[in-house]
Parts: C-alpha cells; structure tokens; sequence
C-alpha cells in the first residue's frame, strides 16, 4: 500500500489505486474522524466542506504542476521546502497563508493555490485529495518518518528549550489547547483539517500520520516521491533532484542528505521560504518583502480569463 511504502521509503506501489477523475467519489478523511468540537470551529471558518466526501467533475482545473509537501508536522516539512525551492521553484511554507487560499477557495474551485509553485506545512496533507483534482498534474513530496509521536494534548513541553518559551509566554501545553483562547483559533482549524482534532492526542496524529500515508493513492506513482526522515538515503539530495529537475546534482551532491533549513539570522528553525505570489490570484510580494506575521498584508483575488 501507499503507507507501507511510505514507511519504507519508497515509491513502487504508490497510485495503483487511483480511478477515474469524473466518476469517483472521493472521501478526504480516508476513515479520520472529525471531533465534535471541530465541527463548529470549521463552520465557523465557512470551512466545514472540506471535511464531506466530493466528487471530482470536468472543469475548475488548471495545468499548473504544483508540488505538494503532503507529509505532516515534524517529518523535515522545513528542510525539504527550503531544498524545493533552492531547485528554482517558487515555495511556500507557511500554514497561515495555506489557510487563507484556502477561505479563498471554493469546494469545487481550488485554484487559487496556483498562486505559487510549492506548498509545505498545515493543512497540505489533508488536501491531497482535493489538490489532486484541480491540479492533475500535482506532484506530491511525500515526507515521512518511522515513528510519529506528535502530541498537542501532552502537559509538558518536549525539551527544555521549549519550556523556556513557554515560560516566557506564560504558556503551557494545556493551555495551547485552550479552545476559549482567541489567538489560538487559527491553529485549531488547521488542526482540524490536518487532525481532526483541535487538540490531538498522539493517537490521533498517529491516525493522521497513516491517512496522509494512504492518500497518496489517489495519485499515480510516477507523481510521488517517498522521503522518509529515518530511512538511509531517505533525505538524498539527489532524489529530490531528479523527482522534481530530472537531474541529480541539481542540490549539489546527491549523495548528501538535505541540510537541515535555518533561518536567515542562521538559527535553525523555520525554512527561509517566502511566499511568492501570481498577481493572478494574490498581490504581488511588495519590494521590502514580508512575514508572515504581518496583519497589514492584504489579499486580492480574482480569476483571470487565462486560469491554468
């Protein structure tokens, strides 16, 4: 299956399960619940379509072969998108902006995510379906690791390093989960488009973790790459290379493992992908740049006579 292959780092099997665009019925929880508490919280964000089965019909498509990071959270998402654009193309990694192309969609138009050239982090996983239909020539960067033991709902932070921040945030795990919490509401939709869950427990981001595995089904193999976190050569360079450029030294030795992303100051962390706009569908980046912190940036968006 797709999901052993994933775990193995492969790709031989991945698609053979995908059917015929206008006549299948697409289900893009693939068996992942949705809470009760994300109910309200994705109607609420006039996103609750996303959530029911879908039918894939002619029209609302485009040609665009966007790239796709389907895998979740802490698979190297960071470091694969930093290494995705590197390659040329133009990236974006940011969770944030894939909510609000999201708002800007429609539950059978989705191009507006034709606005760059590659998209990483929440919710991408959970899209898959969905993406696959409107871009049928998507290419998915599966990343995946042996064990996935994300867990929003733990009651201490994973290292001290994050207890620190936490700290100085008066934060703590419980309260990140704190549905009354305001600021928050932006992580809980992505979390239950990704999850299901706007709290999950490891248990189900492991049931996550095996349903982005199984949605790469949906597409052919030819489209998919497996990179897995913990396998050897899983993170090669030259993989990543020769799936996307059709050349294996285009990242330099191909040998190497992708380098860990950083952050422009040098620190590791968040990959330095800015997000690069098609005037087609969003403003253009304005000349100083921005974050994608900023609340003054603004989105237009209109479909234009040429949509592909």
């Amino acid at each position: 299956t797709a999901g052993q292959n994933a775990t193995a780092g492969q790709n031989a099997t991945a698609g053979q399960n995908a059917t015929v665009w206008d006549t299948t019925v697409w289900d893009t929880r693939l068996g992942t619940m949705v809470s009760p508490e994300c109910e309200p919280i994705l109607a609420k964000a006039g996103l609750a379509w996303l959530t029911k089965p879908f039918k894939c019909s002619a029209g609302n498509h485009s040609t665009k072969p966007i790239v796709v990071g389907t895998g979740l959270g802490d698979t190297g998402t960071h470091s694969v998108a930093a290494a995705v654009e590197a390659l040329g193309f133009q990236s974006c990694h940011r969770w944030k902006i894939n909510l609000e192309l999201l708002r800007l969609s429609r539950p059978d138009d989705l191009r507006p995510f034709a606005s760059a050239d590659a998209y990483f982090d929440s919710p991408m996983a959970a899209l898959l379906p969905r993406l696959a239909c409107a871009f049928p020539n998507l290419r998915a960067v599966h990343t995946t690791r042996a064990v996935y033991a994300r867990n929003y709902a733990r009651s201490s932070p994973r290292s001290a390093q994050q207890a620190a921040k936490s700290a100085a945030l008066g934060e703590t795990r419980t309260t990140k989960c704190d549905l009354a919490r305001p600021q928050l509401q932006q992580n809980f939709i992505a979390r239950c488009i990704e999850y299901g869950s706007p709290c999950p427990t490891q248990a189900v981001a492991s049931a996550a973790f095996e349903a982005s595995h199984a949605r790469l089904a949906f597409l052919p193999a030819a489209q998919v790459l497996v990179m897995n976190l913990s396998a050897p050569h899983g993170f090669d360079r030259g993989r990543l290379a020769t799936f996307l450029r059709g050349n294996a030294s285009a990242l330099g030795n191909p040998d190497e493992f992708i380098p860990r992303a950083t952050k422009r100051n040098g620190g590791a962390g968040q990959a330095d992908t800015d997000c690069y706009w098609s005037s087609t569908y969003l403003e253009v980046k304005p000349p100083g740049g921005y974050h994608h912190h900023h609340k003054q940036r603004k989105f237009k968006y209109g479909l234009s006579s040429n949509t592909s």
